[in-house]
């Protein structure tokens, strides 16, 4: 959630403003306190999705996906780092194959994950003199409910003639999904055993798990050409159909 005021908001007592800062310092300081005496695994998951053509996106839409999957995680390794550091922790961000593949239709949510990989990789090199870890669960279909939102193509949208593909990719993610919980204990067991010995400083910075993860790191890092998922995703939600002589 992002806010504009003026300085005087900010500095006059009985703003609604200063009130509401406020309560975010006296709720980042309390967690920091007591949410945990000692904190050794932090696992980030953050689950707003979008599936709308990138010419059809709404601005706001996405910057409150942005807020949600990306810079609410800065905030949380920013209140629980003291803890962290203490505990010489690890850092769970749960990525997704969506952050690696052009995924039709969900550009938004696609860079939002992308950053959160780049952004946990970069913060893997910065938190390794303080020996905290930080590892990215690249995610496949796992059943959840976040593709529950029955989104529609707008009525002006170039791609309506595809609709019923449309359709289709709004709900794709949970096609021969994971069950939850099966994705849950793997995960789990793959961050302990990859993270066991607290002097191990060379460990698996990417974990792989999901429908597909397997074939997806196979093929996607190196063995087919560049645009190969481009040309299957292509094919798949039948963009040729909307292709003018």
């Amino acid at each position: 959630m992002a806010y504009v005021f003026s300085r005087q908001q900010e500095t006059d007592p009985k703003s609604p403003i200063l009130k509401l800062l406020e309560s975010r310092r006296w709720i980042s300081r309390s967690i920091t306190r007591r949410a945990f005496k000692l904190v050794s695994k932090r696992s980030s998951h953050d689950g707003r999705n979008y599936t709308i053509p990138a010419m059809d996106v709404d601005l706001q839409e996405a910057r409150t996906l942005f807020e949600t999957n990306f810079f609410a995680v800065i905030i949380m390794c920013q209140t629980f780092l003291p803890l962290l550091m203490k505990a010489k922790g690890t850092v769970v961000q749960i990525g997704s194959v969506s952050g690696i593949l052009p995924y039709v239709f969900g550009s938004v949510y696609n860079a939002s994950k992308a950053a959160l990989h780049s952004f946990s990789d970069t913060l893997r090199i910065e938190l390794e003199p303080f020996n905290v870890k930080v590892i990215v669960v690249v995610t496949g279909g796992v059943q959840s409910r976040i593709a529950h939102e029955d989104r529609k193509l707008p009525p002006s949208s170039i791609y309506q003639p595809i609709t019923t593909e449309y359709n289709r990719r709004v709900k794709h993610s949970q096609e021969g999904a994971m069950d939850c919980h099966v994705y849950a204990q793997s995960v789990v067991s793959q961050v302990l055993g990859n993270t066991s010995s607290p002097t191990s400083r060379w460990y698996q910075n990417w974990i792989w798990e999901g429908n597909r993860t397997g074939m997806i790191k196979f093929l996607a890092g190196g063995w087919l050409w560049f645009g190969f998922y481009g040309w299957l995703f292509w094919r798949m939600f039948n963009l040729n159909k909307l292709r003018r002589g």
